[in-house]
């Protein structure tokens, strides 16, 4: 159970947790102060990952107008990543996640159209088929909160040219290797394509280990493209 006011402390928690079931209840507890619990790590994932998908849709390009694409948030919590992608001009936005507490905090921010309780990978997130423009997830590959498995079930729900864009903590080279290892067979089937991989220095603090102030983590925002 997260505890009121201890941000190391749930920190240091749900970095513990490693099973799937322990991390939705420990989410149940945590929603309402979330947010405040991980302004200390500096933590940007979900703005690297906006500015990112920013730079691929330039406003004023011909069908391109980012306020009439479609977004997929995976795993979308409290909507974090909404958020931000609203300040880059992104205005329609469904999200997907398993645990209810945090998708009313993101209800209750006005940003989604639609809201989906399911869990990506399993069958009880019931998405429809090549509507979407982009599908997101920040941390949530990392965190354990959307599988690999998922993969299929994601890009079932982009259209033909549509993009995939997630983030990965950098902090572990062997880590990277293995996660980007899993889109493999999406590539060398062309159902995929890589578009970038951005190296992002400062990606959030460590706060949950013995660190100096000063330290942070590098993070990685990928980007795919759905063959057409």
């Amino acid at each position: 159970m997260a505890v009121p006011g201890d941000a190391v402390g749930n920190l240091k928690k749900i970095n513990s947790l490693q099973g799937l079931e322990e991390r939705l209840e420990f989410y149940k507890t945590w929603a309402p102060y979330h947010e405040k619990d991980i302004q200390p790590m500096g933590y940007r994932a979900p703005y690297f990952l906006a500015e990112t998908v920013a730079g691929l849709f330039e406003e004023g390009q011909q069908g391109d107008r980012r306020g009439c694409l479609l977004v997929l948030d995976a795993a979308c919590g409290t909507g974090l990543v909404a958020d931000e992608m609203f300040k880059f001009g992104f205005r329609r936005f469904h999200g997907v996640d398993a645990c209810l507490p945090m998708m009313e905090v993101a209800e209750r921010k006005g940003r989604y159209q639609k809201l989906i309780h399911g869990l990506l990978g399993n069958g009880t997130a019931s998405l429809e088929s090549s509507v979407y423009d982009i599908v997101v997830a920040v941390g949530a590959f990392q965190g354990g909160g959307v599988p690999w498995s998922a993969v299929p079930e994601l890009l079932g729900a982009l259209k033909p040219g549509g993009v995939l864009c997630f983030t990965l903590r950098g902090d572990s080279a062997d880590f990277r290797q293995r996660s980007l290892s899993e889109l493999q067979e999406f590539l060398d089937q062309g159902l995929l394509e890589k578009v970038t991989e951005r190296h992002i220095p400062k990606f959030q603090r460590p706060i949950w280990e013995e660190s100096p102030e000063e330290e942070y983590i590098p993070g990685i925002v990928c980007v795919f493209r759905k063959s057409l």
